[in-house]
């Protein structure tokens, strides 16, 4: 199997992707739900720690279920209680692990997982989405469908999609959004929230553009221009 830690903890990461390997997986571990979304890797099975830096691990396996009904999903939290496995399952999480685990037991939630992931589609089951923008047709398109944007809209995101790995500033979104006109940081924040909105339709990716402190946006997703 192909199993993708993501944990910000990096003294844990690195030993969960060590077992793994040694077990006989291909691993590799990130940070952050977006640091793994960037690097356009796919996986059969995810490995998640509920508190995460940016988006959590709830929240990446519920948008991962959407798309995928395959992939396997198995969280670490340090969170006790029913209610918080009960969160889990219903975010679609195939087994709900307690903080802190030991390597045998998180090994024998994988295998069982992966068993699963085999008889569902086999290896490499779960593709990162692709996600394009038809400039001309003002359309944004995912695995849920497609939506149509504003020209203003197109613009600031065909913005962020060419600046990969970076950010645009507040001011050229706001000048790519109103071109000629004062635009207020409280407009361009809602016009920001709009347009993630209509992205997670199409997407099932509930925060696509994230905000940069103090300098701009920056767009999580891999977006194919057309």
């Amino acid at each position: 199997m192909n199993v993708i830690v993501i944990e910000d903890n990096q003294d844990l990461n690195d030993m969960l992707v060590e077992d793994l390997r040694a077990a006989g997986h291909e691993a590799a571990g990130f940070n952050s739900v977006e640091s793994f979304e960037a690097s356009g890797l796919s996986a059969d099975i995810l490995l998640l720690d509920v508190n995460l830096p940016g988006k959590t691990g709830l929240e990446f396996a519920q948008e991962m279920r959407a798309v995928d009904k395959r992939i396997g999903l198995v969280v670490l939290s340090a969170r006790t209680g029913a209610d918080n496995r009960i969160t889990g399952y219903q975010a679609g999480v195939d087994v709900y692990l307690q903080k802190p685990v030991g390597s045998q037991e998180m090994l024998a939630a994988i295998d069982r997982v992966a068993e699963r992931v085999r008889l569902q589609g086999g290896r490499h089951a779960a593709k990162p989405p692709q996600f394009s923008l038809a400039v001309d047709c003002l359309t944004f398109s995912g695995p849920l469908g497609s939506v149509v944007l504003s020209q203003r809209e197109v613009n600031v995101l065909a913005a962020l999609a060419n600046a990969p790995g970076d950010h645009v500033s507040y001011d050229t979104c706001k000048a790519l959004y109103s071109p000629g006109e004062d635009v207020r940081d409280a407009t361009l924040e809602v016009a920001i929230g709009r347009l993630r909105k209509k992205i997670a339709t199409a997407s099932g990716v509930r925060k696509s553009i994230v905000a940069v402190r103090g300098e701009g946006y920056r767009l999580i997703i891999d977006l194919v221009i057309g």
